[in-house]
């Protein structure tokens, strides 16, 4: 049994858990609830959070137990596969309850060096995890899979549910529903590959519909029929099917790599002899490329040499766009058509200047990219000179563009000034770009705009329904007027008809 909460206070929580138990390991030095509500502020001063605790309580099932050094094991494995780094501070609790032993975590979602647990859908992943370490460990299973929310899946049309009350067979799409969820739990498929082999077994024959050298559908044949992935429903498309097989995008196959120039991926050493692959992301967005270069090898050692005579570093940062380890790292560069000419420092960072303006002490461009490392996220940053050159909105509109370009994966979290992560999330809103700020400037921005277009969809939608409402009451006013003249007519028919047999008893009989 699990539970999971969030709260903006340690002490509170770490006085309920100490009540009735004791703490028996975490990863910190305090012993008692005011030792570990004052450490934890270290963490809680690396980056502001509304909700920086975060607490969850993991049960047995009642009647049974276990000693401290495996409930620690359990209490470690679960805090590192629910996504926590080894620098963010946590606690155990252990309480020998008559309803079932149980420990309760208390960790901080801001880790010592400033990184956010975000935590999405950590109930359904919580419940996920909660069973492999019931196996992991040899514990009584209290989790199945059948606890997990029903599949997204598509009705079966109304022939096919009339066909299946004849017949008493399930509808066909519903069947291979099942098969594709039977081979997911059984199999274990790890790559699109594997998916096929075992689905090929079963008799279903998988089609990928590749753009790009990337995959992006699937087609399923079974008995003459053909279903595509959206045909049997959202968890059946492709990229539901890769989250679904734990899939990693950095693997593929040796049919769907697109291999890279090992040249073109070293700082400083650019390989201009054959165009780069465009982002189809790009397209996606709404963006047209512009004419941009990267820089050569003997530029690339000039600007090396503006770098000594003046630390870019400097300069004040006012905000940009963060990759946050929730998909692939992104693979530097993906395109380069962006209006810029790219020159790369030692340490990997990319900085962008105009074509026709030369680098300078100072940055006048206004703009870096850090590639991803082991250290800190992909990100893009924009600097003070970017706005006082080209302005806030058009400094935020170029922050999300690079991003874009540069292969930045969704979701992507803002920073910086309220001004800025405001005008971000509006460009992020207009090019469907997901956010991952859960709160803040640019959270309000966004729910804003959002409500503004579900209140704009919503008046169209009352609308329409009006309108086709008024239509239908203009049809049955008309259908009654007809009905009354109907009537009319009837009832004058049958007053004139004894009057007619009157006239004809006068005349008598012909001779």
């Amino acid at each position: 049994m699990q539970k999971i909460s969030r709260g903006d206070g340690f002490g509170g929580v770490l006085k309920y858990c100490a009540k009735g138990g004791r703490l028996i390991g975490g990863n910190m030095a305090g012993t008692t609830p005011q030792e570990l509500a004052s450490e934890f502020k270290l963490s809680r001063r690396q980056r502001g959070c509304k909700k920086p605790v975060w607490h969850s309580s993991l049960r047995l099932p009642k009647g049974e137990t276990l000693p401290e050094e495996k409930w620690l094991e359990i209490a470690e494995a679960y805090i590192k596969k629910m996504g926590f780094e080894p620098d963010h501070q946590y606690c155990v609790f252990l309480h020998d309850d008559e309803d079932g032993q149980h420990i309760h975590n208390v960790a901080s979602r801001v880790s010592l060096s400033g990184k956010l647990f975000y935590g999405q859908n950590e109930n359904l992943i919580s419940t996920k995890i909660i069973h492999e370490l019931e196996r992991e460990f040899g514990l009584t299973v209290t989790i199945s899979a059948d606890d997990a929310p029903p599949k997204k899946r598509k009705t079966p049309k109304k022939g096919e549910t009339e066909k299946a009350l004849r017949t008493l067979v399930k509808p066909a799409r519903v069947v291979l529903a099942d098969l594709v969820d039977s081979v997911l739990q059984t199999e274990r498929p790890k790559t699109p590959e594997d998916l096929k082999n075992a689905l090929s077994q079963k008799g279903v024959e998988v089609e990928f519909f590749e753009k790009g050298g990337e995959i992006k559908g699937i087609t399923f044949h079974q008995g003459g029929l053909k279903f595509s992935g959206s045909a049997l429903g959202d968890d059946y498309k492709f990229p539901r099917l890769l989250e679904r097989m734990k899939y990693d995008a950095a693997i593929k196959t040796q049919n769907h790599s697109n291999p890279s120039n090992p040249k073109r991926d070293e700082p400083g050493h650019p390989d201009t002899s054959r165009p780069e692959p465009e982002n189809p992301r790009i397209r996606k967005k709404g963006l047209v490329a512009r004419e941009g270069r990267r820089a050569t090898e003997t530029e690339n050692r000039n600007f090396q040499t503006v770098l000594k005579g003046d630390n870019m570093e400097n300069q004040k940062q006012i905000g940009g766009l963060t990759y946050r380890k929730r998909t692939p790292a992104p693979t530097d560069p993906t395109n380069l058509d962006h209006g810029w000419t790219e020159f790369c420092d030692r340490s990997g960072k990319v900085w962008f200047y105009p074509d026709d303006e030369a680098p300078r002490p100072g940055n006048l461009s206004g703009y870096s990219w850090q590639p991803h490392t082991q250290d800190r996220p992909a990100a893009v940053c924009a600097y003070d000179t970017a706005i006082n050159k080209h302005g806030l909105e058009q400094a935020a509109r170029d922050v999300v563009r690079i991003a874009v370009f540069k292969g930045l994966p969704e979701p992507i979290s803002t920073h910086g000034t309220d001004d800025f992560r405001r005008a971000v999330a509006q460009e992020m809103f207009r090019l469907n770009i997901e956010l991952a700020d859960q709160d803040g400037p640019a959270k309000q921005e966004f729910d804003r705009l959002h409500k503004a277009r579900h209140e704009e969809s919503e008046k169209a939608r009352l609308a329409q329904v009006n309108s086709i409402s008024a239509a239908f009451r203009g049809i049955d006013d008309q259908a009654a007027a007809s009905h009354r003249a109907a009537l009319a007519r009837a009832a004058q028919e049958q007053e004139d008809t004894p009057a007619k047999k009157d006239s004809d008893r006068m005349r008598g009989p012909r001779q």
